[in-house]
């Protein structure tokens, strides 16, 4: 069913068609992500705010117009990118192919007795985080050694920097802070993946709920923090545990169980707006309140991520959230 209106297409003259309004507002929207993209390479505060919010134009036109919108605002982002400066739209042009598979599944759907069952929201981000896993397999490859040359780059000046503010004298603080940086940089691709799903399922909630509230989404709410991962991925990661004890130096498994744990974490993190839902009356300060408590706690204690990623796990083998749900019912 087509909205009424769609994204901007009430500031258009109406003696455009609605092919050409559709080409239009695609055209803008894939403008628009090259600008906060931009934006995000030149200004030091906008930068990193803008820098999350590049894709959402895209996502909003593919939700208000379909997939082919979304095809001809991606086209307009990387091509304009890629005319620019060829070199630097690699990374773009992987998060708009995983966002493109996103759109895609939660397009998907089946009517049943006139009503439209949706894919699930935890198989779509499964299929996500599969596609991340691949591209860091490939990252293992030769294919991905100006990558790797460029991590390693990003570290010298780091170590340089610790050398430099940490006393000379004090050789122990300084092998410490080398040992941290080391590990960090294990750790890098991982942690950059998950971050960049983390964007990408950020954008397309966002773009949903803002065209839901002008009626022109042509999908219901993604809802990411009730998924609830599919079985494969708890095998995965139990494998990916048991391969960081076998082989402790595999820096592909290691990352690997990263971005796994990420997954479990956003599953986590439904558990606990369950249950703080499920405890306070619906609509009230108390659950901001909470909540709001509990990722302040999160930002100046991050470690207790490790915990919620393990309430996403306990969740997939004894469902907390329909524990929860019916416990309080």
């Amino acid at each position: 069913m087509r909205p009424k209106q769609a994204l901007f297409e009430d500031l258009l003259p109406d003696s455009f068609s609605f092919g050409a309004k559709r080409i239009v507002v695609s055209f803008w929207a894939g403008l628009s992500s090259l600008f906060l993209y931009y934006a995000g390479t030149t200004v030091v505060f906008l930068g990193l705010v803008s820098a999350v919010f590049f894709v959402l134009p895209l996502f909003c036109a593919g939700y208000s117009w379909g997939k082919s919108g979304y095809k001809v605002a991606c086209g307009v982002f990387i091509g304009i990118l890629v005319l620019i400066e060829p070199w630097a739209a690699c990374l773009p042009l992987g998060l708009m192919s995983a966002g493109y598979c996103l759109l895609m599944l939660t397009f998907r759907c089946k009517k049943v007795e006139g009503m439209l069952y949706y894919f699930p929201i935890g198989r779509c981000f499964s299929v996500v985080m599969a596609l991340v896993i691949i591209l860091l397999l490939a990252g293992e490859t030769q294919f991905f050694d100006p990558l790797r040359e460029g991590a390693n780059t990003l570290k010298e000046p780091v170590l340089e920097s610790l050398r430099q503010i940490i006393p000379t004298e004090s050789s122990v603080q300084l092998d410490q802070a080398e040992k941290i940086v080391a590990w960090l940089f294990e750790y890098l691709w991982g942690v950059c993946l998950s971050l960049w799903m983390g964007v990408l399922f950020m954008n397309a909630s966002l773009a949903v709920s803002i065209l839901n509230k002008r009626q022109e989404c042509l999908r219901p709410s993604l809802q990411v923090l009730s998924m609830n991962l599919p079985q494969w991925t708890g095998v995965l990661t139990l494998f990916m545990a048991a391969g960081m004890l076998l082989e402790p130096d595999s820096r592909f498994i290691k990352n690997a169980f990263v971005i796994l744990s990420f997954g479990y974490m956003v599953q986590g993190l439904g558990v606990i707006h369950t249950l703080v839902k499920s405890y306070c009356q619906p609509g009230g300060k108390k659950i901001k309140n909470i909540l709001g408590f509990f990722y302040v706690c999160v930002v100046l204690f991050p470690w207790i991520l490790g915990g919620v990623a393990c309430l996403g796990f306990l969740d997939q083998g004894i469902k907390l959230k329909q524990r929860i749900k019916y416990k309080w019912m």
